[in-house]
């Protein structure tokens, strides 16, 4: 994922989105172009507690017919052993994982699973 731009802060972040379903706190997020789709979004790691591990996320505009998802995220199983959980707030799609990596988001793995997530769920156009 090209980073065209980045938040400055974790709290301008959490201001844009201040109900987004991925737990913890952001630690870095970089907007662009999502591979193999014509979206743009940004692409998450938030905190998840413990010092260097991550969930990782992706968020894009939520499609407007996208049916409702439960608080907390649908969870959804990819075959691979590997859940992943999706759900629309705010006009917004997110797709995040359901376990946590330690230091390392793995975006070349985390961004085909969170599109596959959103278009199983039919939240986002991707």
């Amino acid at each position: 994922m090209n980073c065209a731009s980045r938040s400055r802060t974790p709290v301008e972040y959490h201001r844009a989105f201040p109900r987004t379903p991925v737990p913890g706190v952001v630690l870095g997020v970089m907007r662009g172009p999502i591979p193999g789709t014509s979206a743009t979004g940004r692409l998450v790691g938030h905190s998840a507690g413990e010092f260097m591990s991550l969930a990782g996320g992706l968020l894009l505009p939520a499609r407007p017919d996208a049916s409702p998802t439960q608080t907390g995220g649908t969870r959804l199983e990819l075959g691979d052993g590997f859940p992943m959980l999706g759900e629309t707030v705010d006009g917004v799609a997110a797709a995040w994982t359901s376990y946590r990596t330690s230091g390392a988001l793995a975006a070349d793995q985390l961004i085909p699973r969170a599109v596959e997530t959103m278009r199983r769920l039919g939240i986002a156009d991707v």
